[in-house]
This record gives structure tokens, C-alpha cells and sequence, in this order.
């Protein structure tokens, strides 16, 4: 990690810099130190590359940063800062610097926004609005100097007022009290962070942050602040007694001091006109985190698309071997015992059901399903999950062994069980039936013997089951040698779907990867 130290010069006051300093501030999270040698200003960055990158305002930066927004995902509001950066670049003059403030007192805005100048009716309203806006939504404090769009909504925490600080620095507030507006905050360039709680780590995640203090000391302490710290509601207090009247001055003299608001102006300042830039670094920053931990670099590609590839050669030996020694003889034995020709007349339609109930069991159906959707998941998830939204298509085909199973079950065992039927309907009306009914004639009509007729009738029967039995054996051992062919010919071609997949998916990845790393030189080349 590197770190550049800079000093803060005096922009708003001439004032005598308060003496004893005890610490100061940060960015991206850097802890406070204890220091006895003059204050210095902390600017912190996660890699030496980014503290060296100088922001270009050119048109060709613009579109270098818009590319981010088709090429990296929103990773800790990094489409926000964009959009924030790209607006600010194209019109500096007109777009004010939008500035968060977390765990903040009122008093802070209280006292900077006052016009310690103006007296009149129409301020004293838009301040007397501003100083009781609710505490408990994100108020937006931004510029306006016509009477006619000044603006103070309380109620949804909008304030457009002629506060001379903010015309005069190009700046505007979010005061972040509930946070609830992601769109809200991640559009500030930085913010002042006067909370510790875990939520303003998670509200300031990736942004330049600078952390303060906003003590309140009594009104007759004496107390030397430190660097990041303030005492905002004796600044307003002090505020108020020198707009009621010039004679107070001496008071203001006195106590602005103690207030260290003068260190305040000038580090708030220092970060304004510096801004820009430090947005610019840490979108880089952002952007080199997720090449770093969330995408792959091009040799990774390739040795995770070797790794695929083997994972799948090995699936598919498997399924081989195992149809053949374990799913084929099973399945034979089962069509065997349940696909009986006399099970015809006694359990036809309880087939479908019988063959579900061993499709659903089998254990290496069920097995070979959950490996294919593992190496699936395994495609899918060998992108970290932000940049595979165009792999979507790929992972998304169906498991062609579910697909046989359903085949299986809604066409191959449908078109079993009307062959039955069919046999049976067949033999009965061409051998049983008339059989049966001469032999029924030869009693009733022509006096046969009825031993003669019965054995008629009899050998009707013994046709139909002898028909019967033949033709369901041939035809049964026809559809189970179709059957498995179907399995062998999927499971052939799960090897080379599965690859195919892996193969879409590298070569998508890959011009991905090149167009992050591409962008990302861009960025920090200046090209």
C-alpha cells in the first residue's frame, strides 16, 4: 500500500492554525495516529498504481469511464461513481460536487449554510425551514439564488436554498440520516464521516471518506481540538449571537478558535478541490479489486477451461462404464419380470407407474443427473458471480438425461402400453371371439358336442395366447433395445454437449477478460 502526504493550505480563513494537534484524518478507512509533529492530511489508495493516476478531463477519459459500465459490474456503487465522475467531467462548471454526511449533528449545516451577511425576510424563512428539517430522512441541501425555485420540502428532505457556501465552493449536501436511498448516496463524490458505526463502513465502502469528530464541549471549556475534530454547536451558537448583533464580535473572536471550524473549512477544501481526482482513484481501485479477486486473467482461463474439459472426460467415462455394467442389466431384469405377456390381462395399466417408480430409484439415473447438473454449476460458477450475466444462455440448457427420463416416461412407456392393448384387442377379435361363438353355435343351433366345443373355444384361447406371447416378446425386446440405445446415444452425447458448453463459455469469458483489462489499461494509462 502506498501512501501520499500532503499539507492542507488555509482557503477560507487567515486565521492562526490551532497548535497541539493530535491526529488526523483519513481516506478509504485508514486509522487516526497519534502524531506531535505538525498536521499533515492522509490520502490513501490500495495500490501504488492508483496513487500515480492523474484524472485527464478529456472526452476520450469520458467515454474510458462509460465503458465500465458494459464491462464491470456494479460493484460497491461503481456505475454511481461513474455517472457521478463522467457528469461532473463533461460540465465542471455547472455540476456541483455532491458531498455526503454521515452521523452528522445539525449544527454542522446549521452554521455553514447560514448567509452571516443577509437579513432578510426571504432568508430568515428558507434557514428557519432548513434548521427544523426532519433528522430521520437523507436531506438534500443543493444552490439556488432565484426566489422562485427555492425550495424547502421538508417532509421528503429537499432543500434548494441560496446558501452562499454552497454557490461559492460549487458544492451541495446529503445529509445521510436513513440511508435508505441507495441512488441518493452512492451519487456523492466523498463524504464526511462522523460515525463509527458499522453501517457508515458500509454506506462509505469505496468511496474517498474523510473522518471527523463533532465533540460538544461546554460553553466555558477551553479545550484545544484536534485535527478532525469540531465543536459545531458552539459555531452556531457563536453564529447566531454576531448575526443578532456586531457587537457580539468580541464573543466570535473568542470562541471561533475553540471551535476548529478553520481546520474544518480547510481540509473540507483541500478535499473539494481535490475531489475529482480522488473519485477517479478509487473507481480505479474499485476496478483493479474485481480483476484481482472476481475475474479471471486469461491463464486462469485457460487452466479452469483444461480443468472443465478433464472433469467432463472423466463424467463421461463413467456414464459409459456404468450403463453397461450396472444401469443395462437392471433395466433388463426389470422389463423382464414386469413386461411378462400374462401380465397383460392383469397389470397393463400399472406400467407407467411401475417404470416411474424404477426411473425414480435408480441409482445411477440419479446419480449420473445430479454429477451433469454439478459440472454444470461448476461452468457456471467458475466466473465469479457479478461477470457471468452473459453466460446466462449457456447454463441455462436442460439436462439431456432428465429429458430422457421424461421421454422415457411420457412417450416410450405410453407407446408400450398401447401395444399391449392393442395386442390384446387384436387377438381377441380375430382368434378368441370367434372361436368362442362358433363353439357356442355348435352347441345352441347345431347340437354339437359340447366337449367338441369347449375344446373349439378352447383352442380360440390358446391361439390369442399363443399370438400374444409371441408377438409381445419380439416386440418388447425390440422396445428395450431401442430404450437403451436412447441412453447409450445421450449419454455419447453428453461428453460433447458438456465440452461444447465449456468451450461457448471460455471463449465469451475470454473476450470479456479482454475487454476489462483493456479498459482498465485505458484508465490508467490515460489513453
Amino acid at each position: 500500500m502506498t501512501t501520499q502526504l500532503f499539507r492542507p493550505q488555509i482557503l477560507w480563513s487567515s486565521l492562526r492554525r490551532i497548535s497541539s494537534a493530535r491526529c488526523y484524518t483519513t481516506i478509504s478507512g485508514v486509522t487516526a495516529s497519534i502524531n506531535n509533529t505538525p498536521p499533515t492530511f492522509e490520502t490513501t489508495t490500495t495500490t501504488e498504481s492508483t496513487t500515480s493516476i492523474k484524472l485527464q478531463n478529456t472526452d476520450q477519459t469520458v467515454l474510458n469511464l462509460l465503458s465500465t459500465l458494459t464491462t464491470f459490474p456494479n460493484s460497491n456503487s461503481l456505475h454511481s461513481q461513474v455517472r457521478t465522475l463522467t457528469k461532473r467531467l463533461k460540465t465542471p462548471n455547472v455540476t456541483p460536487i455532491r458531498i455526503g454526511l454521515i452521523g452528522s449533528k445539525t449544527s454542522l449545516l446549521n452554521s455553514l449554510l447560514i448567509d452571516i451577511y443577509e437579513d432578510s425576510q426571504r432568508d430568515k424563512l428558507w434557514y428557519d425551514a432548513l434548521t427544523q428539517r426532519d433528522g430521520g430522512v437523507d436531506n438534500v441541501i443543493s444552490y439556488t439564488n432565484e426566489e422562485s425555485q427555492i425550495v424547502t420540502d421538508k417532509e421528503n428532505g429537499r432543500f434548494i436554498v441560496p446558501s452562499p457556501i454552497l454557490k461559492d465552493l460549487n458544492i451541495e449536501f446529503v445529509e445521510v440520516n436513513g440511508g435508505k436511498s441507495e441512488k441518493l448516496t452512492s451519487s456523492c463524490s466523498f463524504f464526511l464521516n462522523f460515525s463509527t458505526s458499522e453501517r457508515a463502513t458500509l454506506l462509505t465502502a469505496g468511496f474517498p471518506t474523510y473522518t471527523f469528530k463533532d465533540l460538544q464541549c461546554s460553553d466555558e471549556a477551553n479545550e484545544v481540538l484536534g485535527y478532525t475534530e469540531i465543536d459545531s454547536a458552539r459555531y452556531e451558537r457563536i453564529i447566531k449571537l454576531l448575526k443578532r448583533s456586531p457587537s457580539n464580535s468580541t464573543i466570535y473572536s473568542k470562541e471561533y478558535p475553540l471551535t476548529n471550524i478553520a481546520q474544518f473549512r480547510e481540509i473540507l477544501g483541500k478535499a473539494i478541490s481535490q475531489a475529482d481526482n480522488k473519485l477517479y482513484a478509487a473507481i480505479i481501485s474499485n476496478l483493479q479489486t474485481q480483476l484481482s479477486t472476481s475475474s479471471l486473467s486469461l491463464n486462469q482461463l485457460q487452466n479452469q477451461t483444461q480443468h472443465l474439459n478433464k472433469i467432463i472426460s472423466s463424467y463421461a467415462e463413467y456414464l459409459n462404464l456404468t450403463f453397461q455394467r450396472q444401469f443395462k442389466p437392471s433395466f433388463h431384469q426389470f422389463q423382464f419380470k414386469t413386461l411378462a405377456w400374462w401380465k397383460l390381462y392383469t397389470s397393463l395399466n400399472a406400467i407407467p407407474a411401475k417404470f416411474h417408480n424404477f426411473l425414480d430409484n435408480d441409482k445411477f439415473l440419479n446419480d449420473s443427473i445430479k454429477q451433469y447438473s454439478y459440472i454444470q454449476g461448476q461452468i457456471s460458477t467458475s466466473s465469479e458471480s457479478e461477470f457471468i450475466d452473459n453466460q446466462q444462455e449457456i447454463i441455462t440448457q436442460d439436462n439431456p438425461l432428465i429429458e430422457l427420463k421424461s421421454e422415457i416416461l411420457t412417450k416410450d412407456i405410453p407407446a408400450l402400453t398401447k401395444r399391449g392393448n392393442d395386442l390384446l384387442y387384436t387377438n381377441f377379435i380375430n382368434f378368441q371371439l370367434p372361436l368362442i361363438a362358433l363353439s357356442n353355435f355348435g352347441v345352441i343351433l347345431l347340437d354339437f358336442s359340447t366337449y367338441s366345443m369347449a375344446s373349439v373355444a378352447l383352442l380360440g384361447l390358446v391361439i390369442g395366447f399363443n399370438n400374444i406371447s409371441r408377438d409381445w416378446a419380439k416386440y418388447t425386446k425390440s422396445w428395450e433395445i431401442e430404450v437403451l440405445e436412447g441412453f447409450r446415444g445421450r449419454i455419447n452425447n453428453v461428453e460433447k454437449q458438456l465440452k461444447n458448453e465449456v468451450e461457448l463459455w471460455s471463449q465469451n469469458e475470454k473476450t470479456e477478460v479482454i475487454k476489462r483489462e483493456d479498459c482498465y489499461k485505458k484508465l490508467t494509462e490515460g489513453k
